[in-house]
């Protein structure tokens, strides 16, 4: 049985840890493939062509010699107010760009539903599978696309994947149109942004190219760059498997933990045969390469194991992986996974198996012979006065001697214990965390408002931010109401960096008002202060106090940095200023967005309907960021890993408690049958069993959950860190956290109470025969 158990273990912790290497190492090929079947161009450019000469880029990039391909230039129009599906809102912003004959040769779709045919028919548009997917959009159905007039019908004829926008974290997002099309739903006058792909031999040549093109042109346009794309893509997917990665390394030290008692306890078992063995001619060694067999034909048993049921969860998880981004298949290497885990384990175990053998080894004949070989036996102390001078229970006061009996073996369950209330209480508050996003938006880098308000400049009569903000400054029910405004800028090149585009928010108010703070320093306030989102800030090596140059509106500004902040929506990426510094660049500026926070207990939707009623279509009310789908479903794909591994866990945790039984019981068998002599039932017995293990958990409980809420905020920050979060919103539960206390204890007490009914076998005669 014992036996049995360890195999358990060690398959089930091969298999967490293969399984976690080869999502790792296999997540990143299907964007690379997917990326290079469809000839998808590694730098996109965006610009107005009335500013910048679109035939000009494009020859200059061609003449390049790390250049493979130039798109032609191509135009595309970003709606800012959303599609319209079934009357409902779709909460994403659309960039519609017409598909064009040089797509069937770079930045080519790859068609999932819909008829395959060169291009999208005038009347029909083509959508990205994640959006078709997260609003239940269907073939034939119509998309109203909001113009001035109205709503624009589009039939969707196709869903697709789109190299460049295959996560639904992306917005805008993009559709695709038939040649020609967008001047019969927009007006000319506003249809002067173009796109222009380029596409490079090797992606490593990215960097070096953008800065001979920042050197050969001024540039005062919009560039997205692959390592945008693929971060986005692989950002979920990088802190699950970091996580995973965690969990297998702690469920490994649970096995070997398993195996070191074990091993402890058959020396123990095997002190007078080991004896016996020795007097015979056996040499140290001899005893040592014994129980190596033993534990590495037992290992090499369950590795295989493990291995197979990792090869079809790594399948199952790369195969759902490369649909959602409409690859058929993929031709994943699970070889060095496999090589990697059996060359660890085998390791691990010939390694701690040598280690704890070598007692064995240094056993003298002699006194194995005469000892009695019987474990398991009571000192008087402790605990020997607390039976006399208290009315403590006789299985209770067993169970605490048997549980100082063995001390190695107490500490080692406990480390398996605290594993997994570690394990436990890190999933409990985590998934809070993303859930709670609403209770706690600023910590992610939104803004902390009620409702988000964008005035619609696409009306025949759009209402001015002066008009808008005298009358919705008179509104009883608002709180805080904190005008800003989306703007870019351009981090001037240098000698070993490229120029790099930024985005960013102008506030017309105070931040603080509307939740926003800074890890490092103060907003900005001035003309002349700015503050940076933490990736920002690490890549320029920038603190609060230094300066930093930006082209912005055309201009060369000299900023102040006042402090660092932290934002998700743009990986770590982008600034803050003052509407103060915009206005001084462009006089025109005028805020076009607008935070709301309302008094207390002011019921938000009938709000909403309030503002749509007495500002009708002069503005829109954009959805939360948590109602946004793609990030319900995001949490929800992240609650749901949390809960799977913490279940996988618990297992293991089973594994643990049913060997330390069968131990005890094979430890204090003959004391069982003196008991059973003297009285005592088998149900007080395996009660003294339950007693021991749930004071042990009881201790570990008091230990562990207190360093697991100090320890798991630092953890998932180094997690994070990447996507722009360098202090985790860790959000404590305190209910889940308080629930495992007694589900823990619930739970140790049940698999102990089971796997002790063994008891019931042992009769007075062990007591003669033992």
């Amino acid at each position: 049985m014992q036996s049995f158990l360890i195999g358990s273990c060690i398959a089930l912790s091969a298999l967490l840890f293969s399984t976690t290497l080869g999502v790792m190492s296999g997540i990143r090929e299907p964007f690379d493939i997917l990326f290079n079947q469809l000839k998808a161009s590694h730098i996109l450019l965006y610009f107005d062509q009335q500013q910048q000469d679109a035939e000009d880029i494009s020859n200059w990039f061609q003449e390049q010699s790390e250049v493979e391909s130039v798109s032609q230039s191509v135009p595309f129009f970003t709606l800012d107010q959303p599609i319209i599906y079934k009357d409902e809102e779709i909460d994403l912003n659309v960039q519609l760009t017409e598909h064009h004959e040089g797509n069937l040769k770079q930045d080519k779709v790859l068609i999932l539903k819909g008829d395959e045919k060169p291009h999208p028919a005038m009347g029909e548009i083509w959508i990205p599978n994640h959006l078709a997917t997260a609003n239940n959009i269907q073939i034939g159905d119509t998309l109203g696309i909001p113009v001035s007039e109205g709503l624009y019908p589009l039939i969707v004829s196709a869903t697709l994947v789109d190299p460049h926008y295959a996560s639904g974290l992306f917005n805008p997002t993009r559709a695709w149109l038939a040649p020609g099309s967008l001047p019969f739903i927009f007006p000319i006058s506003k249809l002067n942004k173009l796109m222009l792909g380029v596409r490079l031999k090797s992606p490593d040549d990215i960097d070096a190219l953008w800065a001979k093109f920042n050197a050969a042109f001024i540039f005062d346009g919009q560039s997205l760059q692959y390592d945008l794309f693929k971060s986005v893509f692989l950002s979920f997917y990088n802190i699950i498997s970091m996580v995973l990665m965690i969990f297998s390394v702690l469920a490994i030290l649970v096995a070997f933990l398993i195996l070191f008692t074990t091993l402890s306890g058959a020396i123990a078992s095997d002190y007078h045969l080991i004896g016996i063995y020795k007097a015979q001619g056996f040499t140290p060694g001899n005893v040592i390469t014994t129980y190596l067999i033993q534990y590495l034909l037992l290992t090499l048993i369950s590795l295989p194991i493990g291995i197979l049921g990792s090869f079809f969860v790594t399948k199952a998880v790369m195969t759902s992986l490369i649909k959602s981004i409409g690859l058929v298949n993929l031709n994943f290497s699970f070889l060095y996974p496999i090589i990697i885990t059996i060359v660890i384990f085998l390791g691990l175990v010939a390694l701690l198996t040598y280690m704890g053998s070598r007692v064995a080894g240094k056993i003298k004949p002699i006194e194995a012979l005469r000892s009695d070989s019987t474990t398991g036996t009571y000192s008087k102390q402790p605990f020997s006065k607390l039976l006399i001078n208290s009315n403590v229970s006789v299985p209770f006061f067993l169970g605490l001697r048997m549980l100082f009996s063995n001390k190695k073996r107490m500490v080692y369950t406990s480390l398996s214990f605290l594993f997994s209330i570690f394990i436990l209480v890190f999933s409990i508050n985590i998934s809070n965390s993303f859930s709670k996003l609403k209770e706690n938006k600023a910590a992610w880098g939104f803004e902390d408002s009620d409702i988000q308000v964008r005035l619609n400049t696409k009306v025949a009569l759009p209402l001015e931010h002066e008009a808008f903000m005298e009358i919705i400054q008179r509104e009883k029910l608002i709180e805080t109401i904190i005008p800003y405004s989306y703007c870019s800028a351009s981090i001037p090149a240098t000698e070993d960096k490229a120029s790099k585009d930024i985005n960013g928010k102008a506030y017309d108010g105070n931040m603080a008002d509307i939740g926003l703070f800074n890890l490092k320093g103060n907003h900005p306030v001035k003309k002349d202060e700015i503050s940076l989102c933490t990736q920002t800030a690490d890549d320029l090596k920038k603190q609060p106090g230094d300066d930093l140059v930006l082209f912005i509106e055309g201009q060369r500004k000299t900023f102040h940095i006042t402090g660092i902040y932290q934002d998700v929506s743009n990986l770590g990426q982008g600034f803050r200023l003052s509407s103060s510094a915009m206005k001084q660049l462009n006089p025109l500026f005028k805020p076009d967005l607008y935070a709301l926070q309302l008094k207390e207990n002011t019921h938000v939707d009938t709000f909403k309907n309030y503002l749509q009623q007495t500002f009708a279509e002069t503005v829109q009310l954009e959805l939360s960021i948590e109602d946004r789908k793609e990030i319900n479903s995001t949490i929800n794909n992240m609650r749901n890993t949390m809960i799977l591994v913490s279940l996988f866990f618990l297992s293991i945790l089973f594994g643990v408690l049913f060997n330390d039984v069968l131990m005890n019981i094979h430890e204090f068998k003959r004391s069982f049958g003196i008991f059973k002599t003297i009285g005592m039932t088998p149900n007080q017995i395996r009660m003294a069993m339950v007693y021991k293990t749930i004071i042990l958990m009881i201790i570990c409980l008091v230990i562990g959950i207190p360093i697991a809420l100090m320890v798991s905020p630092a953890l998932i920050s180094g997690m994070t860190k990447g996507i722009g979060l360098q202090e985790f919103p860790y959000l404590l539960d305190g209910l889940g956290t308080a629930l495992v206390i007694p589900g823990m204890i619930l739970f140790t007490g049940l698999s102990v109470w089971w796997a002790s009914k063994r008891v019931l076998k042992i009769s007075p005669k062990d007591l003669v025969t033992t």
